[in-house]
């Protein structure tokens, strides 16, 4: 199996996605001194961050309603991060969609590292790759 551009996976992908969560406040700073709104900001922090959900797996080991939830939150991050809509993003949305991946990550098992995160998919019967452009630091270190 070839190795994806941002990580394949359940756990990999949504830990992957939670790594983001300390750039969203920055990301809002710096769109704001160049005359962009909140909405714009969020979006160009979801291009980023988004990136991570492109191979979101859940596979049957998943409760179902885990993996509906996982599957809604990376069509709307999606969506915010590469969809060009319209729509009016908010930095509360964003903190919404943080906590949704942080509480399926926990129903999993609650990985700490990435490494931990890929292990939770093994027993999940998937097969994790953290992709060519990982952000796998701790979580705590963000």
């Amino acid at each position: 199996m070839k190795e994806t551009e941002f990580g394949r996976g359940y756990a990999t992908c949504l830990f992957q996605f939670v790594m983001h969560e300390g750039r969203l406040d920055p990301s809002i700073r710096v769109y704001s001194h160049v005359d962009t709104s909140e909405s714009h900001a969020v979006e160009m922090w979801a291009n980023g961050a988004s990136d991570h959900l492109y191979e979101l797996i859940t596979g049957p080991r998943v409760k179902k309603q885990q993996r509906q939830v996982a599957k809604a939150l990376a069509s709307v991050v999606l969506e915010c991060g590469h969809g060009f809509t319209r729509h009016n993003w908010t930095r509360g949305m964003a903190l919404a969609w943080i906590a949704t991946a942080k509480a399926l990550l926990i129903g999993v098992g609650d990985p700490q590292t990435l490494e931990n995160a890929m292990a939770v998919d093994k027993r999940l019967g998937l097969l994790p790759d953290k992709g060519a452009y990982s952000c796998s630091l701790n979580k705590k270190e963000i």
